[in-house]
């Protein structure tokens, strides 16, 4: 099941928008892309 994968998957380093996360995922020809580039930015903690 395809969303069962995509929850069991852990992002650990940042991405941007449009970068793959997972390629051919689950052998269906197509990539897993990340929708937002929140986590390329890093916020500053004060």
């Amino acid at each position: 099941d395809l969303m069962h994968e995509v929850n069991r998957i852990t992002v650990s380093k940042r991405l941007g928008r449009e970068e793959v996360v997972v390629p051919n995922i689950l052998n269906l020809g197509v990539d897993l892309i990340a929708t937002s580039n929140i986590l390329k930015d890093e916020k500053k903690q004060p």
